[in-house]
C-alpha cells in the first residue's frame, strides 16, 4: 500500500463546504462554547507491510530448519484507542477541535518444533502511536436531544515500534533474542461522523465512526541482541533469497543491504490507516 495524498482531498473539500455553509447560516449567533470530549474504543490497523515482514522473518528462520510450512504468525490488526478533544465553537454548529490520542496494539506469535531438532521461533510486535490533532467539527440538531456530528482534520503522529525476535535450537543454538525499537513522526489525516445524545444541559454521550490515513516512514533507532550493546539502525522492508525461496522481511540494519540475495529494499513504513469505533462523554462549559 502506498499513501496517496489525493485520497483525502474530496473529504476535506466536503467538510470545508459544510464549514462555510454553517458559518454563513449562523453568523449572527453570539454564543461561544467549549466542549471536552473523552472517548475510547477499538480500531482496525492496516499494518500490511509490517505484518508481511515479521511473518516472513519467522518463515525464513523456520525454513532454515526445514520447517517453513509449519511456521505460523498472528497478524496485528486491532488496537485500543483512547483520547480527548477540546472543541471551541465559533457558532452553535461549527467548532475548531484540538486533541490527542493514545493508540496501542500488540500480538505474540510462537512456533515450537520437534523431531530432528527441538526449539522455537517467536515474534512479539508492540505498536504505540500518539497523534496530536487539529481540525473542524460540525454539529447539527436532529431532535431535542439527538445531534449529528462530523469532523475532519490533520494529525501529527508519533509512532513507536517495538518487536522482539527470539529463537532457540536445543544443543545447537542457545536462546537468542533480537529487540528492535524504532520511532518516528509523520503527518496524517482523519475524518468521521457520529451521533450525540444529551443527558443534560452540560453532559452527553456519543458514538463515532472514524477513518484514518497515516503512513509513517523514516523509522530509526536501535537494535539489540541478547545482552549486547544497542546499535543504531534503520528499519528496512525487503525480500531475501534463501535457497530458491524469496521471503519478505522486516529487519533493522545500519545501512540498506545490497547483493543478489536481496531485492525490493526500502525503508519500512508503519501504515496506521484504518477505521475505528469510539464511545465517550461530552462535557460542555
Amino acid at each position: 500500500m502506498h499513501f496517496k495524498k489525493r485520497r483525502f482531498h474530496p473529504g476535506f473539500v466536503f467538510f470545508l463546504g459544510l464549514f462555510l455553509f454553517a458559518t454563513a447560516a449562523d453568523s449572527s449567533a453570539a454564543e461561544k462554547r467549549f466542549e471536552i470530549r473523552l472517548y475510547g474504543g477499538i480500531g482496525y490497523l492496516s499494518l500490511n507491510e509490517m505484518n508481511d515482514g515479521i511473518r516472513g522473518a519467522l518463515n525464513d528462520m523456520a525454513f532454515n530448519r526445514s520447517m517453513a510450512e509449519n511456521s505460523v504468525y498472528n497478524d496485528l490488526r486491532m488496537g485500543t484507542d483512547f483520547g480527548a478533544d477540546l472543541i471551541y465553537f465559533l457558532t452553535p454548529k461549527v467548532g475548531i477541535a484540538v486533541g490527542g490520542e493514545y493508540i496501542h496494539g500488540r500480538k505474540s506469535s510462537r512456533h515450537s518444533f520437534s523431531g530432528g531438532a527441538t526449539g522455537f521461533i517467536s515474534g512479539e510486535p508492540i505498536l504505540t502511536s500518539i497523534p496530536v490533532k487539529a481540525g473542524l467539527f460540525l454539529k447539527l440538531r436532529l431532535s431535542g436531544k439527538l445531534n449529528f456530528t462530523a469532523g475532519a482534520g490533520v494529525g501529527f503522529y508519533h509512532v513507536s515500534f517495538d518487536n522482539t525476535y527470539a529463537w532457540e535450537i536445543k544443543g545447537v543454538v542457545p536462546q537468542t533474542t533480537e529487540r528492535l525499537k524504532f520511532s518516528a513522526w509523520r503527518p496524517g489525516f482523519q475524518m468521521g461522523i457520529g451521533f450525540e445524545y444529551a443527558l443534560g444541559p452540560r453532559l452527553a454521550v456519543f458514538f463515532e465512526a472514524l477513518g484514518r490515513l497515516a503512513r509513517v516512514k523514516g523509522l530509526k533507532d536501535t537494535v539489540q541482541s541478547n545482552q549486547n550493546e544497542a546499535k543504531s539502525a534503520t528499519l528496512y522492508s525487503l525480500e531475501q533469497l534463501v535457497d530458491t525461496t524469496w521471503f519478505p522481511l522486516l529487519d533493522a540494519m545500519p545501512a540498506a543491504p545490497t547483493g543478489e540475495e536481496f531485492r525490493n529494499v526500502r525503508e519500512a513504513a508503519i501504515d496506521l490507516g484504518g477505521g475505528r469505533g469510539l464511545v465517550g462523554f461530552v462535557v460542555r462549559f
